[in-house]
């Protein structure tokens, strides 16, 4: 309970300050990786090498971000787009963002990936 600012926000001492990470859970890839189970949480760490096929069914127009612990295949398919139409091998600290576009059959776009892929 001290005044202070933080991230240009001003506090005035009188209450706690609670600070929430947007890190989600680390999920161990698997045929099926539920990454819209991971709760409210903005990201994800996906841990293992399974190859994944699905990212499960989940809410519509939810976004996750992906960050990978090692190297695995992704297949695209109609429920994981990716630009290229083409299965992807990650690598370790690659980063994809993916766009729930229909929850009740699990349809996963990718929207971003760090470092830019050339498709």
């Amino acid at each position: 309970q001290t005044t202070r600012t933080i991230n240009e926000t001003n506090f005035d001492g009188t209450a706690n300050i609670e600070i929430h990470s947007r890190l989600g859970n680390s999920i161990a890839s698997a045929s099926t990786t539920n990454i819209g189970a991971s709760g409210t949480k903005e990201s994800v760490h996906i841990t293992g090498t399974t190859t994944i096929n699905s990212f499960g069914v989940s809410t519509t127009g939810i976004i996750r971000t992906l960050i990978f612990d090692g190297a695995l295949t992704i297949n695209s398919s109609a429920n994981i787009i990716f630009p290229s139409n083409t299965n992807i091998l990650t690598e370790a600290g690659n980063i994809f963002t993916f766009l729930c576009e229909n929850g009740a059959t699990g349809v996963w776009r990718c929207i971003n990936t760090i470092p830019t892929r050339i498709w």
